[in-house]
């Protein structure tokens, strides 16, 4: 499970707290912390 700081590659990720859709362009960018609820955790989307 990809977590707050992490750079899990580009994607569209989940936030397994609020369902916010976190969307990295590329390889090298990190998740960042929640930007509506704060949290760390999320799923990545297919």
């Amino acid at each position: 499970m990809p977590k707050a700081g992490e750079t899990p590659g580009a994607g569209n990720f989940q936030c397994t707290k609020c369902g916010y859709i976190v969307a990295l362009a590329n390889a090298t960018d990190k998740l960042p912390v929640c930007p509506k609820c704060r949290a760390v955790d999320y799923i990545k989307k297919k």
